[in-house]
């Protein structure tokens, strides 16, 4: 059952993850390498966030339908069969497993909360298989084990023993660094983590811009003006604003006699001048 989460939630990366490749990234502008490690970081958050919520709605639909349909599994721990007496005409019953000291019953709930310790009965003994445990359905007595007993040769052992078979689990060996400890990750927290280590981003910066280049680059430099910046202007606006003045004038009063002239001669004015002898 480890197996299949295993090869599932690899399944659910992977295809998330040629999902997530295969979208385009999009800027209305060439992005600096600081703020592109910024937006990628962001999107990647977003995917690692999703991913498992997807995959585990899956395991929830799966579970509800169990639950829904009070389906026996091939580990009989909802249900016990139970033959009735000829009084009872032999009917077949089906009685409801009960855990936690007999206060969940899996009648009534299939509450991942019911669970207890797996115990192997050898002869006269019982004997307690460390970090494994069993639920109303096996997956709910998964979720709350640990992987103890697979790195313990012995408690391999006696599951091979519980399990009737001569194949027995290789043990398992110790990582140096990991953030799911065996002794004390269950293995639901592993299977929400989808039993990824670490998420390791590598993006390239280098082969976005060469995609993204720009062909025309401008830089807006603002700068504060000073008084004697602003003395300076105010001087050459007004010696400016003089020699301008000073020519529209004398060409307006040029202009002006002009038109006086034509204007005297059009209307056969003539000035009369006096005669000195």
């Amino acid at each position: 059952m480890i197996a299949s989460f295993c090869k599932l939630a690899n399944q659910t990366v992977t295809n998330a993850a040629l999902t997530f490749a295969s979208k385009t990234f999009v800027s209305i502008e060439a992005l600096t390498p600081k703020s592109f490690e910024s937006e990628v970081a962001s999107a990647l958050n977003i995917f690692i966030q999703q991913t498992p919520v997807t995959f585990l709605h899956r395991l929830k639909f799966i579970r509800d339908t169990f639950r829904s349909n009070q389906l026996q599994n091939m580990f009989m721990t909802t249900w016990n069969i139970a033959f009735t007496t000829a009084a009872e005409r032999y009917m077949v019953a089906t009685i409801p497993r009960s855990y936690n000291n007999d206060t969940c019953s899996c009648a009534a709930s299939l509450s991942p909360t019911c669970w207890r310790p797996l115990n192997l009965v050898l002869g006269d003994g019982t004997i307690t298989l460390p970090g494994l445990v069993g639920g109303c359905l096996p997956v709910d007595g998964l979720r709350q084990s640990t992987l103890e007993c697979f790195f313990d040769s012995t408690c391999l052992s006696m599951v091979g023993t519980l399990l009737n078979s001569s194949m027995v689990p290789s043990l398992l060996k110790s990582l140096a660094v990991t953030r799911f400890p065996h002794l004390t990750t269950k293995l639901g927290t592993m299977i929400d983590e989808l039993f990824v280590e670490e998420w390791i981003n590598a993006s390239n910066f280098s082969a976005y811009y060469q995609a993204c280049s720009p062909h025309l680059c401008q830089l807006t430099y603002d700068e504060n003006n000073n008084v004697a910046y602003m003395i300076t202007t105010l001087l050459g606006f007004y010696g400016g604003l003089t020699v301008c003045l000073r020519f529209i004038i004398l060409r307006s009063l040029l202009v002006f006699k002009k038109l006086r002239y034509l204007w005297q001669r059009h209307h056969g004015q003539t000035t009369i001048a006096p005669h000195r002898n």
